[in-house]
């Protein structure tokens, strides 16, 4: 009985609490929050305490960056009139305090970055399931089943509606695929995958094809950036048509699906205007901001959506008004909610994480998702985006680092 509560069975409730969270990550209903606290309890009974202090003493300088993205937040709380939004903001930012001290005080044999990205894409698994699970159940609940299924890949079964059984937002889900995505066909530990053809080929297109189904063009434009990138490194003729094959499968899916091809075409016109109304959106909160805002500390966590709305109302952004949209761009979602301060250590954050991995292995593809999906989306306003961030920022840094701080 005591083997169960000695080293060994703590090593294995932690490491079980660990893949069963990463399992979870990628699902809806905030079953990721409970598994997290659960890791975290779990957490206490492992290693020995001199040893965690000696690992984050390690990489103080990383903590010190996520957590001050955590307490720029709290000090525009201080100076927010809307406290319940700047209240919500933290709730949803605990992953901050959570995650990074664990990670980073943790010795390397609890971090197996392949059994990591195997429970991680377990969970990719499980979303697709359910979501083609659902589409296949609302087919054939129609009075003509064949003639409904003809609308797979068009929106009615696509964007928010795809992941809608999984309770998670498309883009957010994206940014997941795209990272297990990229790991599967360039990291080490994913080799015999590479070896097998069939096997390869067959996850390979799976993925690819729900990516396109989740219509993120972000996750789309960052897949294909990430390839290219790739291929500069190849040296192998082998692996290089593993890449063409890519390539082609990536373009194939961009004209047979046109519901993907239409988002693209409201990015930039024939002439070569730019038609995002993303970007006007940007453009009008700066302007609002650099005329009415605190430069230095932003308006508070809590109020920032005061100066969006008013943007919105200024630029006639009507549904932007209606939804509540946040700035869809995390940039900026710093700039105005905590000034050039948050924003400073935000860069300073992912500075850092370039610097200290070196961009090695999966560093790559994570940092090149963060910097982008920064530009889209406010993805650190959401539990799922900073849960994402929370959890690999420190685990590559840790896991790619090899000198101490």
């Amino acid at each position: 009985m005591n083997r169960y509560f000695d080293r060994w069975g703590r090593d294995v409730y932690f490491e079980t609490s660990l893949y069963l969270f990463l399992v979870a990550l990628p699902i809806g209903y905030g079953i990721d929050v409970a598994l997290m606290f659960i890791m975290l309890l779990c957490y206490f009974f492992v290693s020995d305490n001199s040893e965690k202090l000696l690992q984050l003493n390690n990489h103080k300088t990383s903590l010190f960056l996520l957590l001050g993205m955590h307490t720029v937040l709290w000090i525009g709380t201080m100076y927010s009139d809307n406290v319940d939004v700047a209240m919500g903001r933290i709730e949803r930012s605990l992953p901050l305090l959570i995650l990074p001290p664990i990670l980073l005080s943790l010795p390397n044999r609890y971090l197996k970055l392949r059994n990591i990205f195997y429970a991680l894409g377990t969970g990719i698994v499980i979303v697709m399931l359910i979501s083609w699970g659902a589409i296949i159940v609302d087919i054939f609940s129609k009075q003509s089943p064949l003639k409904q299924s003809k609308y797979f890949f068009e929106w009615i079964y696509t964007d928010h509606n795809l992941l809608r059984a999984a309770d998670i937002h498309p883009g957010y889900f994206a940014l997941i695929l795209v990272l297990c995505l990229s790991t599967i066909i360039r990291g080490d530990f994913f080799e015999a995958i590479r070896r097998n053809k069939l096997i390869f080929f067959l996850v390979v297109s799976a993925l690819l094809l729900f990516l396109v189904e989740t219509s993120s063009r972000m996750g789309f434009v960052a897949l294909f950036l990430i390839l290219v990138l790739s291929l500069y490194k190849v040296r192998g003729a082998k692996e290089k048509w593993i890449y063409i094959f890519l390539f082609f499968g990536l373009f194939f899916t961009l004209i047979k699906f046109d519901y993907l091809t239409n988002k693209f075409q409201k990015l930039v016109d024939t002439d070569g205007n730019i038609v995002f109304e993303r970007y006007f959106r940007w453009k009008e909160i700066l302007n609002v901001f650099f005329s009415e805002g605190n430069l230095l500390f932003g308006e508070g966590t809590g109020d920032a959506y005061a100066i969006f709305n008013q943007a919105y109302v200024k630029g006639n952004f009507e549904l932007a008004l209606k939804e509540n949209y946040n700035a869809h761009n995390q940039y900026l979602e710093f700039l105005v909610g905590n000034g050039l301060l948050g924003l400073f250590i935000y860069l300073a954050a992912v500075a850092h994480f370039m610097v200290k991995t070196k961009l090695k292995g999966v560093a790559m593809p994570f940092f090149i998702l963060i910097v982008m999906f920064s530009f889209t989306e406010s993805f650190l306003v959401r539990s799922k985006g900073v849960m994402f961030f929370s959890f690999f920022y420190p685990l590559l840094i840790k896991y790619y680092e090899r000198y101490d701080e």
